[in-house]
């Protein structure tokens, strides 16, 4: 469930009128913005401040032309300034006006991937960055950490440089950036070295730090660690938002915790908060693990009522319960939603298709599914086959039987079991005429044999050999 997040820092000390016009100080993930924006992942009220890029119209416009050596890691005090006079109503001023931004972007991004290959050292991480002079602007600092796709140089960077040049009040934002850099890798290790480093330098983590590390255990199948965080945000002060809640409903469901899961989704939905697919499958799962077939369903037109789209996985864990349940009709109705939505059935979608069937012992279905997995050659196991056979035994469907047998035989994927013979065995006992068992010497027919001969003189000795091959 990977999410795009928003880094927001305050706007950088003013400057005098002589002094270029400072970057914008709101940043989207590896990419900067320039309008106001809210959470769309994590939370729909949660406004972040707008950010100007410009001044307001003046006389004197002074353009800073950066000068960046082609050496990212070559010595330099500052940054070199040009400043000239542009006629603000020439046709290009705005064009000149943006010009500046850009210019530093670029030197900042060259920066970062100077970082992402040196080595990683707090001396030779320090002595990148001091091209860019006493005063680093936290923005700047946003602009290189999100540039960047080495978590671990940019937690030196972090740690031994930008710390010590932006006020504390901010130094959240830039760990948040880290955050996001060790999730991109995998590395929820790091993500927790990250945390407890906030937490020994003094830095109280945001509602940002939770729901990224808590997104980054989803992601990774941990959700254990998705509640420990979770259950750290109240001593902080931090209140769930709208994504942590989707996060954390998708984390206690996939725990089994069903209190905790169904109390979370009881408030998103009171709240009318967002809740993503894949916590609205997890919690079908739960419902299935505890034979809530009612409860699976429930949750289905939850997600139908509150526009949710179902995936292919959706869809095959539904019929999957439907058939446990032996509730054919259910079955039948989302499969035929799930083809209406543009999903093609595959081999999970079929075996849980014909189990439904044969479980609640509709052969006409049963048998339809099985012959259209035949024609598009989709493999058919020992399991269903024995479905098939179990179902074939109670309904009387003799004729299918056998030829659902000769195919189990030629089909070189799987053989007969047990199960299987006594499958068959109890077919022909219930539908055919008296005669005599059957000795032999293999050791297979030697197990039907024995099973026949408790059965008595209620098999022909011609079926018994069909079943015995």
């Amino acid at each position: 469930m990977a999410q795009s997040y928003l880094i927001c820092s305050s706007s950088s000390s003013s400057s005098s009128s002589s002094s270029s016009p400072p970057c914008s100080s709101a940043f989207h993930y590896r990419k900067p913005i320039t309008t106001s924006i809210s959470f769309s992942c994590f939370s729909r009220h949660f406004k972040l401040p707008t950010f100007p890029l410009s001044h307001n119209p003046k006389t004197l416009l002074q353009v800073q032309a950066t000068y960046t050596p082609q050496d990212p890691d070559a010595k330099s005090s500052s940054l070199s300034k040009t400043s000239i006079w542009v006629n603000p109503k020439s046709p290009r001023a705005k064009h000149l006006w943006k010009n500046p931004y850009h210019a530093r972007s670029s030197s900042l991004t060259k920066l970062a991937k100077s970082l992402d290959s040196c080595n990683p050292t707090q001396q030779r991480v320090s002595q990148i960055l001091q091209v860019l002079g006493d005063k680093v602007f936290e923005s700047d600092a946003v602009v290189i950490l999100n540039s960047m796709v080495n978590p671990y140089t940019a937690l030196l960077a972090v740690n031994y440089y930008f710390t010590q040049k932006i006020k504390p009040s901010r130094h959240v934002v830039l760990y948040n950036v880290t955050l996001k850099l060790f999730r991109a890798v995998r590395d929820f290790e790091g993500e927790e070295k990250v945390f407890d480093e906030m937490l020994q330098r003094g830095v109280n983590p945001n509602l940002i730090t939770f729901s990224t590390i808590i997104s980054s255990a989803s992601m990774f199948s941990l959700p254990h660690k998705a509640i420990e965080f979770f259950e750290k945000m109240p001593s902080f002060g931090v209140q769930p938002d709208a994504g942590v809640t989707s996060f954390m409903i998708h984390a206690y469901a996939c725990s089994w915790n069903a209190d905790m899961a169904l109390e979370l989704y009881d408030r998103a939905k009171a709240e009318r908060w967002r809740v993503d697919t894949a916590a609205f499958l997890a919690l079908i799962k739960m419902f299935g693990k505890f034979d809530d077939f009612d409860g699976c369903l429930r949750v289905y037109n939850d997600m139908k009522v509150l526009g949710a789209k179902p995936i292919k996985e959706t869809y095959d864990t539904l019929l999957y319960v439907m058939g446990r349940a032996k509730r054919a009709g259910d079955a039948k109705a989302i499969y035929e939603e799930m083809i209406s939505n543009g999903f093609s059935p595959n081999w999970p979608t079929y075996a849980a298709l014909l189990e439904a069937y044969c479980k609640a012992r509709c052969h006409e279905d049963a048998l339809r599914v099985y012959k259209e997995m035949k024609e598009k050659r989709i493999n058919v196991d020992v399991f269903l086959y024995n479905l098939l056979f179990e179902m074939c035994a109670d309904v009387g469907c003799m004729d299918e039987a056998v030829e659902i047998f000769k195919d189990m035989k030629s089909s070189w994927t799987c053989q007969p079991d047990n199960f299987t013979y006594s499958c068959l065995i109890n077919m022909y006992s219930s539908h055919l005429k008296l005669t005599e068992s059957l000795e032999s010497s293999n050791p297979w027919e030697q197990q039907v044999s024995t099973i026949l001969k408790g059965i008595g003189d209620m098999v022909s000795e011609g079926d018994v050999i069909f079943i015995l091959n």
